[in-house]
């Protein structure tokens, strides 16, 4: 039983993991959708972006930040990638 009872938390656990979702459109109107569970991220307390050396350049909440690495980003953060202009949203599972 308890064995049976470890594998049903760890069940639970993973269904009540939350979803990151980056959505936007670029100048155009062309919509980006980026959906990543949790559990297909490394165990961490928070989420980064990084720019690794596009022409385009990263922004988040309108602060340039290319070329200064891991960037800590939480929900509701805007994300500028070229001209796309995308929100995170987590979503609780």
């Amino acid at each position: 039983f308890e064995r049976r009872d470890q594998l049903k938390n760890t069940q639970l656990h993973r269904e009540q993991r939350p979803e990151y979702v980056v959505d936007g459109r670029d100048a155009s109107g062309i919509r980006y959708l980026l959906k990543i569970s949790a559990d297909q991220l490394v165990a961490q307390d928070r989420e980064f972006i990084e720019d690794l050396g596009s022409a385009n350049r990263i922004s988040v909440n309108e602060d340039c930040r290319a070329d200064k690495g891991l960037i800590s980003v939480s929900n509701g953060d805007q994300i500028i990638i070229g001209s796309a202009m995308m929100k995170l949203m987590v979503m609780e599972g």
